[in-house]
């Protein structure tokens, strides 16, 4: 007997996002390949339902289309960080032929499935340190209780998924050493758990939420976003499906990546001239953009800003679904000559600067400069002050004699 869980990554629905309909158009991708699974059992979704606060048009969309999943197995839904409080309570009073569960605690879940199994789920829902300073822990002290409090749930997830005929752990978590879709690891001030941790659940499947980019860590699987939710989005999109099989007695079960058919979000990166517009060639461009939707960065020499056809570049990309353009100014006047900057003195530099500038610099002028450099600040205060009463002295004089 076989056993098919579906796992869909990050949803991040939003009505007003203009990429709403893809992130919709990429969930009924991955119903319809579900439903057409020979042993579909059930489905998780492993949180970030929506992208924040939810709208009525945002919440109608989704329970539409959990309501058609539950046609055919139950439901899991964990929620995210994304989520805000009572947005998802509504999903599990829905009326559908088998049942909708939403998570927003840690909790072991048993689901009767179409293929005469019980599925035990774990969940873990996105741990936020806001519930833990609420309960009286300072903030300084959440991450260790907060690594205490992860390791203790964990051990009893452990327990109750110990024995049960078909086990899961879902979770929307950071693993310590994950990455992002830069490739660099996810660092921040969350709770998360390492992946020693994970040990504590037994050899049960291990399915996340949380970060975008499909990775395997630890033993478990990010199912990933399941359609590109920014620019810097670059990977191939997937789900993941839990494949359980009865060998002899013994449960045995297997990940396998299924690839989601999604619209991609291009980078392109060119420069600016007095020539044009030159796109930097690059094997990932489509041969056309139509249809596509493009953020293009350019650099340009600052000083030639205001001569430049900056609309050349937009019209390279005319044909694009949505376009987004990030000009870079490249400075390109130095601040100072070199015969200036490699001077050392002050008298120096302005002898270089007058060379530069073809103005004339005397000599009382440059040894004015060096005793600023050089001399105590109030001796030449005082030199200064003696030198014009001097002169005020000889100025006096002057008058008395032509009087």
């Amino acid at each position: 007997m076989t056993h098919e869980i579906v796992a869909i990554g990050d949803l991040h629905l939003q009505s007003t996002h203009p990429r709403n309909q893809a992130r919709l158009d990429a969930l009924d991708a991955v119903i319809n390949d579900g439903l057409a699974l020979p042993a579909l059992a059930a489905w998780v979704l492993l949180g970030d339902l929506f992208h924040g606060r939810s709208s009525p048009a945002d919440r109608a969309a989704l329970a539409e289309r959990l309501q058609r999943m539950a046609t055919a197995a139950p439901v899991c839904a964990l929620v995210g960080n994304h989520e805000q409080t009572g947005d998802t309570t509504i999903f599990s009073k829905l009326s559908a032929a088998w049942p909708i569960a939403v998570a927003d605690q840690p909790i072991v879940i048993q689901l009767p499935t179409p293929t005469s199994a019980i599925l035990t789920v774990a969940c873990l829902p996105y741990p936020s340190r806001g519930g833990l300073i609420a309960a009286g822990t300072t903030a300084d002290q959440t991450l260790q209780v907060g690594d205490e409090y992860l390791r203790d749930i964990l051990r009893s997830f452990g327990v109750g998924l110990a024995g049960a005929a078909l086990p899961l752990f879902a979770g929307h978590i950071n693993i310590g050493g994950a990455v992002v879709s830069s490739g660099q690891p996810n660092i921040g001030r969350e709770l998360e758990l390492d992946v020693a941790a994970l040990d504590l659940l037994g050899d049960v499947p291990k399915v996340l939420g949380h970060i975008h980019a499909p990775q395997e860590i630890g033993g478990a699987w990010y199912a990933g976003s399941i359609c590109p939710m920014d620019f810097g989005e670059h990977e191939a999109k997937r789900t993941v499906v839990i494949r359980y099989t009865d060998d002899r007695g013994a449960w045995e079960h297997e990940l396998e990546s299924r690839p989601v058919d999604t619209p991609r979000l291009f980078r392109a990166r060119g420069v600016l001239s007095r020539e044009g517009f030159t796109l930097e060639p690059s094997a990932d461009y489509p041969e056309s953009w139509a249809g596509c939707e493009v953020k293009v960065t350019y650099t340009f020499a600052a000083s030639e800003r205001e001569v430049l056809d900056h609309a050349s570049v937009r019209a390279r990309f005319a044909d694009a679904l949505r376009l987004e353009v990030e000009p870079v100014a490249v400075p390109d006047r130095a601040l100072r000559a070199p015969e200036v900057a490699a001077a050392h003195t002050l008298p120096d530099k302005l002898k270089a600067w007058g060379n530069v500038s073809n103005a004339a610099i005397t000599d009382g002028v440059l040894a004015k400069l060096g005793a600023l450099e050089h001399q105590d600040p109030a001796q030449i205060i005082a030199d200064v002050t003696s030198r014009l009463s001097a002169l005020e002295t000889l100025a006096r004089q002057e008058v008395s004699h032509a009087a």
